[in-house]
């Protein structure tokens, strides 16, 4: 067996922004936790590849899999990449990122923060899979605007 066949795919995401404090930017890392892959590292937001990544491509409005695959330079199956950091920052950190009626999405209240997390702790347990955030609500992907190269 070679080295290439053990090669799992994987996408990580580096969310910055501007810093209110200074003329600089801040960068989003997460610590992992303590067991597994990487343990007690900071790492940018990302993972492997899921089957399941494909089910929500009908969410990823503007922005389809000709385009991700494109910027990729790959034939196919590019935009499950923008799927998986999309999902995997959502995971790791609570991080949505997502548009509800064409604005970027924010939290509407309390109770609507708690029932995310709630269901970020299904899908670390296995209990759902991430096309479920979005089959029962007004949000889609923002996939657009995240840049991948």
């Amino acid at each position: 067996m070679g080295i290439l066949s053990k090669i799992r795919e994987a996408a990580t995401i580096l969310l910055v922004r501007p810093s209110e404090a200074r003329n600089a930017l801040e960068v989003f890392m997460v610590k992992r936790p303590g067991r597994g892959d990487f343990p007690d590292l900071h790492v940018y937001p990302g993972g492997k590849v899921d089957n399941s990544d494909s089910e929500i491509f009908d969410c990823c409005v503007g922005f389809d899999d000709v385009v991700a695959s494109e910027r990729l330079h790959v034939q196919s199956k590019g935009l499950r990449f923008w799927v998986t950091v999309i999902r995997e920052c959502f995971e790791e950190s609570g991080v949505l990122l997502a548009r509800r009626n064409g604005q970027p999405f924010v939290y509407q209240s309390q109770k609507e923060k708690d029932r995310y997390s709630e269901i970020q702790g299904q899908l670390m347990a296995g209990e759902m899979n991430f096309s479920g955030v979005y089959s029962f609500r007004e949000i889609t992907t923002c996939g657009k605007r995240c840049v991948l190269s």
